[in-house]
């Protein structure tokens, strides 16, 4: 009767499964381009940071991807090179990670307008215009790939896109260009 109850719940105020806030670990352990952190992130495939203090109190900064515990660097170049903001060397034990870093800013690509209002309207996200997405698209000549959504996430700071196919929503990590979720809607 409570499960009943719950999907009820669940139902009738538009709560999905996945859950979009960051996840925080550090580095546990490192194997070249591989990295093993202290606690696993909720999906597979998932994209993460590294961050550490410098000596001058900069933040320092590469991409991981990321399955439960283990990480692969995938970018050392992730603000689109601010030299600044990237790290000169690998990851060190006990530099910290998070998992989901942008995952609270999303584009919506849906066929229309009333699909991507109904994905605002069910997920606690804020979203960025997708008119932005198309004049990136346009004034780069770019086509809608892997390639293009890396490359347009990288330089608005999304985190994730949604893309709408028919009664579904496949959730997708730009940065390690992978699906982390699929839910029905």
């Amino acid at each position: 009767m409570k499960k009943i109850l719950f999907s009820l719940m669940l139902t009738f105020t538009g709560v999905f499964a996945i859950n979009l806030s960051k996840t925080y670990a550090t580095v546990a352990a490192i194997n070249g381009e591989s990295v093993t952190l202290s606690n696993p992130m909720p999906y597979p495939n998932m994209s993460g940071i590294v961050l550490r203090n410098t000596p001058n109190g900069d933040f320092a900064l590469l991409y991981l991807k990321i399955d439960g515990t283990n990480g692969q660097i995938i970018d050392k170049d992730p603000l689109g090179g601010n030299p600044l903001a990237t790290l000169k060397t690998v990851p060190k034990v006990g530099d910290r990670v998070i998992g989901g870093f942008l995952y609270d800013k999303v584009l919506i690509v849906a066929a229309n307008k009333e699909q991507e209002e109904k994905v605002k309207n069910r997920y606690p996200i804020t979203t960025v215009d997708s008119q932005l997405f198309k004049s990136f698209l346009a004034s780069s000549g770019k086509s809608v790939n892997a390639q293009s959504y890396k490359a347009f996430a990288k330089l608005v700071g999304v985190g994730l896109i949604f893309i709408v196919e028919g009664s579904s929503v496949k959730i997708y990590d730009p940065i390690s260009e992978a699906v982390i979720a699929t839910e029905s809607f």
